[in-house]
């Protein structure tokens, strides 16, 4: 999606922008489920999915201050979006990766 805005000046399909939405309200969702009944949780754990609920709202912004209206994305908000959400990813993978024996 984000080559899509960046390389030109088309639109992301919206039906493009509705599965990227689902699939990541699916996984945020998992991820709080399991982490509520988990009970010890690294330092990065909450960072992580606070990252991530900030970047899951900003994406609610984008799909319907811009997406809906037919307005071009800007892309400073786009790229803001992706870097936080590639940094809760990021603190995700470390605390998953330090839970593995």
């Amino acid at each position: 999606m984000a080559f899509v805005r960046f390389c030109s000046d088309h639109h992301s399909p919206p039906w493009l922008a509705k599965l990227h939405g689902f699939a990541a309200v699916a996984a945020l969702s998992l991820l709080v489920l399991e982490w509520s009944a988990s009970s010890a949780l690294p330092r990065a754990g909450p960072f992580g999915l606070i990252a991530l609920l900030v970047a899951a709202a900003a994406g609610v912004f984008l799909n319907l201050g811009y997406h809906w209206k037919r307005k071009p994305l800007p892309e400073w908000l786009v790229f803001v979006h992706m870097s936080i959400a590639f940094i809760g990813f990021l603190a995700i993978g470390l605390v998953t990766l330090s839970l593995t024996p």
